[in-house]
């Protein structure tokens, strides 16, 4: 139903010695198989010798048989491929190299695990694309079930996931729907891992897949961000055809305006990229103050530390705190992130201010006794020491060692 010219079938000539074709009608009483002797096929169009024509050759390499059926209401068509030859590193035979490309090609099912699967198959069915395809291979691990899935693993580390799916509707001019679809959403950490099969906004002809993830790149702002996508587009625009090879659509005018309505929403998930890109920035920068604000304050509420050292240390954390404010400024209000960074930001101005009026009542007078302004320059020679160490402990026994240094009689 999907096929173009016939070829596809024919194709297993390349791969085997026997290929053949068994199958009946609905109602018809016999079981017809048509089989091809592949070998002698090729040595017949190896043989410069030959002279038979290309209808010979087909009547003596193909054998046509009948057999009854067992019943009459019974349909269908099967394709076996015997005696496959195998090649040194062919694809053909590896099976979850073919379970991967099935699960992106073919009209399968959403695995049942995928959180959004009956929503999107309910949009499809919504606007006609057939009941997806049960298929097996014969490794007993179980259906093949369509390519996208929750968790979207960039690392052991790192893993992200689906958080919603966005449907939508490619309407023309003439208020026709030249395709539908569906993109997942996610916090775009970068792009999906190429080894998980299932980055990239595909385009499906027949809900099959034409093309593969990087169809589409081009009319990315730029083309990397192809592959920090997850999706899949419906072409259901007669006027729109898949060419022979079934990597693109034939190109004319419906397609061009495709593309280009494609293109909008090609850049505007790259902006949505950016923004998550820049969301992320802000927020390590936040998280890395409040981490140095922490071993900081620790290292002020030490006992044994110097005074004037303390005076050093609060003053770096009122300093980063006021930069953490900043950056949180920056994080999307009412984003989880925003409320987290706030939330922790304030906690972190109360402790700040309770050691405030514990050290502070003390400003002005060190332990060492020295005039403000000597002070006023020890403190700030302090915090250069502090925020340019590798570690707040390593600048710490600087800092300590500055401080006995100065503290020790001429």
């Amino acid at each position: 139903m999907r096929g173009f010219r016939g070829v596809g079938r024919l194709s297993g000539l390349g791969y085997c010695q026997e290929l053949v074709f068994r199958g009946k009608a609905v109602g018809d009483a016999r079981v017809i198989e048509v089989s091809w002797n592949g070998r002698a096929l090729r040595e017949k169009v190896r043989d410069i010798g030959y002279a038979g024509s290309l209808t010979s050759i087909i009547s003596e390499v193909v054998t046509y048989t009948e057999s009854p059926a067992t019943e009459k209401s019974e349909r269908f068509f099967e394709v076996e491929m015997r005696k496959v030859g195998r090649l040194r590193n062919d694809l053909l035979m590896n099976e979850q190299l073919i379970r991967n490309y099935i699960s992106q090609v073919a009209p399968v099912p959403f695995d049942p695990r995928f959180e959004f699967g009956d929503q999107i198959q309910t949009f499809l069915t919504d606007r006609g694309v057939s009941p997806p395809i049960h298929i097996e291979l014969n490794d007993n691990a179980g259906p093949i079930y369509h390519r996208v899935r929750n968790d979207i693993e960039f690392n052991p580390k790192v893993t992200d996931f689906v958080r919603s799916v966005d449907c939508f509707d490619i309407v023309n001019d003439a208020g026709e729907t030249a395709a539908f679809g569906w993109i997942a959403e996610h916090a775009y950490l970068g792009a999906v891992p190429k080894r998980l099969g299932f980055g990239g906004i595909r385009l499906r002809a027949g809900n099959i897949q034409v093309g593969d993830e990087s169809l589409l790149a081009t009319l990315y702002p730029e083309q990397r961000f192809a592959a920090w996508t997850i999706g899949d587009i419906h072409v259901s625009s007669k006027k729109i055809v898949p060419n022979g090879r079934r990597d693109d659509f034939e190109h004319n005018v419906h397609y061009a305006w495709l593309q280009s309505e494609l293109g909008i929403k090609a850049s505007g998930l790259a902006h949505r990229i950016r923004s998550s890109s820049q969301q992320r920035q802000h927020l390590r920068t936040v998280h890395i103050s409040f981490q140095a604000i922490d071993e900081w304050l620790d290292l002020a509420k030490h006992k044994d530390t110097p005074l004037l050292l303390k005076h050093a240390l609060l003053d770096l954390t009122n300093d980063n705190l006021q930069f953490a404010e900043k950056e949180t400024a920056k994080l999307t209000d009412g984003g989880d992130e925003h409320a987290t960074a706030t939330n922790r930001l304030n906690r972190l101005t109360k402790k700040i201010e309770v050691l405030n009026a514990k050290i502070g009542v003390q400003r002005g007078s060190s332990d060492l006794g020295f005039s403000k302004a000597t002070e006023k320059a020890l403190v700030k020679a302090l915090k250069v020491v502090l925020s340019n160490a590798r570690s707040a402990k390593v600048g710490n026994k600087t800092a300590m060692d500055i401080v006995a240094a100065v503290s020790s009689p001429a």
